[in-house]
């Protein structure tokens, strides 16, 4: 049976280094609205992966004929338009898109060519860009294996600048990774990763970790070695050079199973260990769930798998995962708890001991049913995560991918978008102190940039929203707690932005007047006011929106 958390011997086992106590969870939450990076409306995009490099972030999708690219500041702007990847091989289909940035500042896209540009089948092309978008090579072929068909590519940077590629491929299913330099020379031959043949193995993951070790995991289709009756995860290690470290692939899961364990997804931390996540058919007896074991650089676990999603109803599937230097997670996958025709994603976090930061939770808005195969990626500091999905298309048309942007911070942050007043001002929420259940020390919300002479008030709630609203978003989800109105103050008479708003919630935390303002639970909030010549006709004004965790 599978645990369901890790216990104190997890630390005792170096897991992590000793860390300094924590006094209050950390401000978690999305930043906006989901985006949609392809500019292109007709036809399918499909395949939404992203890369985060030293400037901005790149995504990569699929509209199942062409491969496309777009670059994004940090803060998920665009700053280039789409463009295509493929621009020479691109006769019949190209799709299944990986990317990631390598250490020096490129990055690669990798992905399935449909057309037999390698020869035979199937195979896998990439494309290396700076940082800039410019082209470092025209595309390529990876394989050198080159019988009957080469798909689904996995990608990993390697601390010398160039990247591991994995994939599937030959005439039954094998595993493969090859090994390419920051300028895509290859530095390895195909690699086979199984020593098992007979049957399919298929479906690589690819991580590298700071010591240059590779671990590839796969699923086996064959029941090999009698390990239950159906498909099963292995994995093997490999040197910088793709030489083996074990003479043969080793078992994931902790015991035989006669369920399925399919879609397994690693990510390597800045201390060297290997998280891997996968669904497993028997995980949380209610359909598939998703089960996550930590292996460390010579690919010892530390403990059995883990269940991972506390969401039970329905099948948990196609799960993926991002860690930071010291080992801080995010896991995501599609949630069928509400039907096989209404798919969503969640999510759930973890520190750097394995240990949840709460349940999972729902991570897409809009659209709100529909959405599937997430995958998530973290900044070394754990503090900016981007997911990427697709899910229904805009306007009713086909699919789509979307991105959305999430923030970890250790104090409050200001996020959403603040609505410009009648006077042209844009008017800013702020903060100073610390939010706590017993300091006698105020936590001071304001608001500035605020219409004169005006009533105004704040709002708050447990969670943020993106839904249109008066001519501005909404930010905070309801439902929606208010705080006493206040005169906005400021030049005695006619009409500019001199006016000020400003509270102190630390009060109304201690009051007692609200039983949800505990120690760890996240607050949105944001200031209204009105603007009797509001352009767009509804009279109130909006500052952005401030989130914030509360201390004890």
């Amino acid at each position: 049976m599978l645990a369901v958390r890790f216990v104190a011997v997890f630390s005792l086992l170096s897991l992590s280094p000793a860390a300094s106590a924590q006094t209050c969870a950390k401000t978690f939450g999305p930043m906006g609205p989901e985006i949609r990076p392809a500019e292109t409306l007709l036809g399918d995009q499909v395949s939404s992966r992203v890369a985060r490099g030293p400037n901005g972030w790149v995504v990569a999708w699929s509209d199942t004929q062409d491969v496309y690219a777009r670059r994004f500041d940090l803060d998920l702007r665009p700053t280039s338009p789409e463009f295509v990847v493929d621009t020479f091989f691109n006769q019949d289909a190209q799709d299944e898109p990986a990317i990631a940035f390598g250490s020096t500042g490129n990055f690669l896209v990798a992905w399935t060519d449909h057309h037999g540009y390698d020869g035979s089948g199937l195979g896998i092309m990439a494309r290396i860009y700076d940082s800039n978008g410019t082209s470092v090579t025209s595309e390529f072929v990876v394989n050198s294996t080159t019988a009957s068909s080469q798909f689904h590519p996995s990608v990993a940077p390697t601390p010398s600048g160039g990247w591991v590629i994995g994939w599937t491929g030959d005439s039954d299913g094998n595993a493969y990774i090859r090994i390419l330099s920051t300028n895509g020379v290859f530095l390895s031959g195909d690699v086979a990763v199984n020593t098992y043949r007979p049957g399919s193995q298929r479906d690589v993951s690819v991580a590298v970790n700071p010591s240059s070790v590779i671990f590839a995991t796969f699923v086996d289709f064959s029941s090999h070695g009698g390990v239950g009756t159906g498909s099963n995860l292995y994995a093997r290690m490999f040197s910088s050079t793709g030489t083996p470290l074990q003479t043969q692939e080793f078992l994931v899961p902790t015991a035989p199973s006669n369920g399925d364990q399919l879609n397994p997804f690693v990510a390597a931390d800045g201390l060297g260990r290997f998280l891997v996540v996968w669904e497993d058919q028997l995980a949380d007896g209610s359909g598939s769930g998703i089960v996550e074991r930590v292996f460390d650089h010579n690919g010892v676990p530390f403990l059995p798998e883990t269940l991972v999603n506390t969401t039970l109803g329905g099948d948990q599937t196609t799960p993926a995962i991002a860690v930071d230097q010291i080992g801080r997670a995010i896991v995501t996958w599609t949630d069928f708890s509400a039907g096989a025709a209404s798919p969503a994603i969640r999510a759930r976090r973890y520190n750097g001991q394995a240990n949840p930061f709460g349940p999972d939770f729902v991570a897409n808005e809009f659209p709100p049913i529909g959405t599937i195969s997430a995958v998530p990626v973290m900044d070394f500091s754990g503090t900016d995560i981007v997911l990427g999905y697709q899910g229904p298309g805009a306007q009713g048309n086909g699919v789509d991918v979307y991105v959305r942007q999430y923030k970890s911070t250790s104090g409050p942050h200001v996020y959403c978008t603040a609505k410009v007043n009648s006077q042209g001002c844009t008017p800013t929420i702020g903060f100073a102190g610390d939010p706590s259940a017993t300091s006698g020390a105020p936590f001071l919300i304001t608001g500035t940039n605020i219409i004169n002479q005006k009533l105004g008030l704040m709002f708050y709630g447990y969670d943020s929203s993106f839904t249109p609203f008066q001519g501005s978003t909404i930010c905070v989800k309801p439902p929606l707690r208010r705080m006493p109105g206040q005169n906005s103050g400021g030049s005695v008479s006619g009409n500019d932005c001199s006016g000020t708003l400003s509270t102190d919630f630390n009060v109304r935390i201690r009051s007692g007047s609200d039983s949800l303002l505990v120690p760890g639970a996240t607050i949105s909030t944001r200031w209204y006011y009105r603007d009797p010549h509001d352009a767009a006709g509804y009279g109130t004004g909006l500052t952005d929106a401030l989130r914030f965790a509360i201390c004890p």
